[in-house]
């Protein structure tokens, strides 16, 4: 199909409807774009460049740039405007392959795995477990955890125990430990004691939200229903991690974050 370009008119085009094979030319001969009228091919299936713009406009603009009886003005408009339709589809292909890049490194390191002697995933945490206070009573022991797979590069590990389901609008940080050496796969029951620790030499234990150094287990508001526990094991490319001693949890996991490879989680559950 064929359209003329004087039959475009600039105050409907956006919302005109799709093209048909008949159409009436509105002359407007004081109009600047007149004198550039030609007969431009226009193919039936042209897909829209954005919304709101009928595929029609295209050609059109691509005769008005190169047509020498347009005014210098206007085609450096329609230039600038051209090479914005160009470069949109070509920035989104571009961040559509850099998520799809990032997709493949995150499956790349679907190797990377931890499992614990204590907690069967996405079941209820035992007694043991759980935080000695706030009207808890349990045994407030950090539990086995062991990981293989890390990715390579990984020059140390850190450990985080998070609640997203605390009412307190960010969470609740039951455990971080930063600084374990990369050749370093487990830690047993009870590592994560703050009164007598059994950590690699190195490892070093954060400030948690109950205030303290150490683990502190699960101790959700009575009835407030099921809490997750998400054990993350963060594999990272540097080997310490440079916070000071009295850091608080989301200093520390802010850093985790910027210096991690992958992570591996292992998720408990604990209601009241």
């Amino acid at each position: 199909m064929f359209r003329s370009l004087s039959a475009i008119d600039p105050s409907t085009a956006a919302n005109d409807p799709q093209p048909s094979a008949s159409f009436s030319a509105r002359k407007n001969p004081g109009h600047p774009l007149q004198s550039a009228e030609q007969w431009v091919p226009i193919p039936a299936n042209t897909p829209p460049v954005f919304p709101g713009l009928r595929p029609r406009i295209l050609p059109h603009l691509f005769r008005l740039v190169t047509n020498g009886n347009v005014g210098q003005a206007p085609s450096r408009l329609l230039i600038g405007l051209l090479a914005c339709m160009l470069l949109l589809p070509v920035s989104a292909f571009a961040k559509e392959k850099g998520k799809e890049k990032e997709r493949t490194k995150e499956k790349e390191k679907s190797g990377f795995t931890v499992t614990s002697l204590d907690i069967v995933p996405n079941t209820k945490i035992s007694l043991k477990h759980v935080y000695k206070g706030f009207g808890c009573d349990g045994g407030n022991l950090s539990p086995a955890l062991s990981w293989a797979g890390a990715p390579e590069g990984t020059k140390s590990f850190a450990i985080t125990a998070y609640d997203p389901d605390a009412p307190t609008g960010s969470g609740w940080w039951h455990w971080v430990v930063y600084n374990i050496p990369a050749d370093v796969t487990e830690l047993k029951t009870g590592a994560g004691s703050a009164e007598s620790p059994q950590l690699p030499p190195g490892a070093v234990q954060g400030r948690t939200d109950f205030g303290t150094v150490g683990y502190g287990g699960p101790c959700p508001p009575v009835g407030h229903g099921k809490h997750r526990y998400i054990f993350t094991v963060h594999a990272l490319k540097t080997d310490k991690l440079d916070v000071p001693a009295d850091a608080t949890a989301a200093l520390v996991g802010f850093m985790i974050n910027a210096n991690r490879l992958g992570k591996a989680t292992l998720t408990g559950i604990y209601s009241r």
